[in-house]
């Protein structure tokens, strides 16, 4: 059993008990109501999933979490598998065990993607009597399919708007609006127009500054969706003052109409939807 970024306060012993496998993945500082205010903090809770005698895969993470999960990796007596020292992924090479594996075949968008793909193949190549053939591991990745992760529109809303490229991915914290700046940056798509909807236990602040960063032509707040969500003038508030040129709309269709009209005269013709996963649902919903 393999279970993936839980942490100690939400009782992670007894949501999946004899795991023999435990996946790291990059943490950062996400639901801090729950974890703790500081990287440190956060990442001995996730820790929590770690359980005696078994395995670790960590993926690649801040400096300062390493001490933390090395502690309690010791302290379960678990065999470790830590990105920089045991593994690495360079120029989409995954290099372990004196071990080159070719990624390039990956089908999903975005570097991070990389890094999940080596924690799942060092979970494949250590699961007990699980072999899987390093042909059959690049053939798999090649295949994936992540709705809601940088995923391009195909369906209804991409034949509604055809002059416009359409593009969702379920980003709700700072980790997440990184690899949207990567991302835009790796693939010139600067000056995007861009809808953001975001739950209430999400930190602003975490991800304002990336949204900067990313420097949308057109940053659209949806007022309602399917959960409770931050006041979207609460956001507009504190991106007006940043000087991103922000409005707010009722609705996703509302917005995706709204930021269609704006895109029409525009040479980037793409609009990113991004945030909650109940927004991105609601996307993929109406395509």
């Amino acid at each position: 059993i393999i279970e993936v970024g839980l942490g100690g306060k939400l009782d992670a012993t007894n949501v999946i008990k004899n795991n023999k496998i435990s996946i790291i993945t990059p943490i950062g500082l996400d639901h801090k109501n729950f974890l703790g205010e500081k990287i440190t903090e956060i990442a001995a809770e996730k820790a929590g999933i770690i359980e005696s005698n078994g395995i670790t895969i960590c993926s690649k993470q801040e400096k300062k979490v390493y001490p933390v999960l090395a502690k309690k990796i010791i302290q379960k007596k678990n065999i470790s598998f830590i990105y920089g020292k045991d593994w690495i992924i360079k120029n989409k090479i995954m290099s372990y065990k004196n071990i080159n594996l070719d990624l390039s075949n990956l089908s999903l968008l975005g570097d991070h993607q990389y890094l999940n793909a080596g924690c799942a193949i060092l979970a494949c190549e250590n699961m007990y009597n699980l072999e899987i053939k390093p042909k059959k591991i690049i053939t798999g990745l090649s295949q994936i399919s992540w709705p809601g992760r940088l995923q391009k529109i195909e369906g209804r809303l991409h034949n509604k708007y055809k002059d416009i490229n359409i593009w969702i991915d379920a980003a709700h914290n700072g980790l997440g609006f990184k690899v949207l700046e990567d991302w835009i940056k790796k693939n010139k798509l600067n000056r995007l127009a861009m809808i953001l909807g975001l739950g209430t236990n999400k930190d602003i602040n975490d991800i304002i500054p990336y949204i900067v960063k990313i420097n949308p032509s057109i940053l659209c707040l949806v007022k309602n969706f399917k959960i409770s969500n931050i006041n979207p003038y609460k956001i507009k508030k504190v991106s007006d003052a940043l000087k991103v040129n922000t409005i707010v709309s009722e609705n996703i269709s509302s917005s995706i109409e709204m930021c269609s009209s704006f895109l029409k005269n525009r040479c980037n013709k793409n609009l990113l939807v991004t945030g909650s996963i109940s927004l991105i649902s609601e996307v993929l919903e109406l395509d």
